[in-house]
């Protein structure tokens, strides 16, 4: 039953400490006054956060050396995530910029590898990280 596979799902993201994803990707394109250049390593990381209703939120960070690029780790942050059927990581999606929520948007789709942060405002820049 589908809303069994979900339950069992949320069970298992009840652990705020478990990882749905950690890796480092090379900076593939700096635009603007982007915190990381072109071939800089970046390491994303991501838990989960809040399961109820079928909505997931989920905390991540994302840090360019020691700049700290995207922080949701922090208490009263977090963002949009999806997972898959086999209970992985399959996107991360906070769409407001600073402008909107006080933080970068931050646009990880796991299924194409693309994972993108952006700004607006004094300090515009966009990231997007290598497969």
């Amino acid at each position: 039953m589908e809303t069994d596979g979900h339950a069992i799902r949320t069970a298992k993201l009840s652990c705020g400490d478990q990882v749905l994803y950690d890796d480092s990707r090379p900076v593939k394109e700096a635009t603007g006054a982007a915190p990381a250049r072109s071939g800089a390593r970046c390491r994303l990381e991501a838990r989960p956060f809040v399961v109820s209703a079928g909505q997931t939120s989920c905390r991540a960070k994302l840090a360019c050396g020691a700049k700290v690029v995207y922080d949701s780790m922090r208490p009263g942050f977090a963002l949009p995530c999806t997972l898959g059927a086999d209970g992985k990581l399959a996107r991360l999606h906070d769409q407001k910029t600073s402008t909107g929520d006080k933080d970068p948007a931050l646009d990880a789709d796991f299924a194409t590898g693309r994972v993108e942060v952006k700004d607006d405002g004094a300090r515009a820049f966009e990231l997007v990280l290598a497969r």
